[in-house]
This record gives structure tokens, sequence and C-alpha cells, in this order.
């Protein structure tokens, strides 16, 4: 059952918004959210409130929630950069955020932020840890489901990406090129290459170096998948 207001409300020094109300359903959905879920992309997390709480993403109240919740220090928030000028916003929770989530009885998971940066240097290759987390948020709209950093007995992919419907895919976040040896391993693997670039551009020049290979696969790109579209793979081939 839902606490109707934050336990020991002093201990926690909340701002007295937080503490009980729509205010306190709002922070301990929003813990939770994070906890259990492991996403890391701030508008995914606004998407799972929305439709936990039965209104629209794109409200002002629940932008002026989450924009105002790293004050409560529950939540760390940083801007990372995605395509040219354009970036994404991250979010997880801090030591003080998972320790309330404890206290509410709410288990942790790591989030897919907090694993890249773990284990694929993801505090330093910024532009990398936004692409990929972008990707998986992009695939779970398109209603698959998503790994970050599977483990596979060849090769590290980014993302393993799967469904109902649909088979399961290690897939390679590439931001360069003159990746050959990647796309052999995913061959290897899978018989096949699955690779997401940054723009669609980077996305034919890469799907170039795999034909040559004469390697099947399927590719899309970070722009076009924020462009939102029919298909969460925009070329098939082999």
């Amino acid at each position: 059952m839902m606490t109707k207001q934050c336990p020991d409300v002093h201990a926690w020094k909340l701002d007295k918004k937080y503490r009980s109300g729509s205010g306190w359903q709002r922070l301990r959905l929003a813990v939770e959210t994070l906890a259990t879920q492991g996403i890391s992309v701030r508008q995914e997390a606004i998407d799972w409130m929305a439709d936990d709480l039965g209104i629209s993403p794109g409200g002002g109240a629940l932008k002026n929630f989450w924009r105002e919740l790293p004050e409560t220090g529950l939540v760390h928030v940083e801007a990372m950069p995605l395509i040219g000028p354009s970036k994404i916003t991250l979010i997880r929770l801090t030591n003080f955020g998972r320790d309330l989530a404890w206290t509410l009885g709410i288990n942790v998971v790591e989030s897919e932020w907090d694993t890249l940066r773990r284990l694929h240097d993801g505090d330093a290759q910024t532009r990398h840890t936004a692409c990929v987390l972008m990707a998986a948020y992009q695939a779970r709209r398109s209603w698959y489901s998503v790994d970050v950093l599977p483990k596979t007995p060849i090769g590290e992919p980014d993302l393993k990406i799967y469904g109902d419907a649909a088979p399961s895919l290690f897939v390679e976040v590439e931001l360069g090129h003159g990746k050959a040896e990647k796309w052999r391993h995913q061959y290897k693997l899978q018989g096949r290459a699955a690779l997401i670039a940054l723009t669609a551009a980077r996305r034919a020049g890469l799907m170039r170096e795999c034909q040559e290979l004469g390697l099947a696969g399927c590719a899309t790109d970070i722009e076009t998948l924020c462009q939102g579209g029919l298909a969460f793979w925009a070329e098939v081939w082999g």
C-alpha cells in the first residue's frame, strides 16, 4: 500500500510540498520508477509517471515537478550531447534517493546509466553514453525489450534488443567508422550485423562497410529515431 505521507519527514528533510498529498505521491512514484525500472532518460521517466497517473506527459505541472526534483537531493540530472548542439537529459537516483527507496521497501536495480558508468567508461564517453540510452528508450517505445551491455561469448555489444515477435539482436551503437572486426563478431554471434549510428548519413556509411564484407544486417540511427516513424529499423538487407 502506498503511504500517504513521507515516513519520518524530519529525518529526510524534504521540502514541505513533498511530505504529503499529491506532492508526496509524485515523489514516491518518481523514486519507485527510477529504482525499479533502471531507466535513465528523464523523458522516459516522465512518460512512465504520466501513464501511472493517467495524465499527459506534456503537462506543465509534471514537467515542472521533474525539473525541480534535483533540489530534493534524491536524483542527479545531467544534460549530455546527442546530435550537434542538441542534448539529452539523463537522470539517476543518488545514494540519498536509493536510501529512501529502501526505507519504503522498494527494490533498487542498477540504472542503465550507472551500468554504462561502471562497465563502459560512461563518464568519459558522454555522447556514446547518451546515444546508447536514447537508443534503449526508443527501442522500448517501439515495444522491444532492451538489455544494456549484455554478456556475449564474443564481442562487447552495447544493447540486446528483443521482443515477442522479433528475434533477439545484439546491437552496436557506433559513432565512428572502420569497425570491420565488430561486424564480423556480430556475424559470428547472430548471422547478421545490427547497428545504430548517430545520423542517417553515418548509417549509410556503416551499412556500406557491412555490405562490402558480404554481411546481412539491419540498421537505424538516433537522428531518425528521434523524428519518429513506423519502424525501429530503418534498413534491413541481405
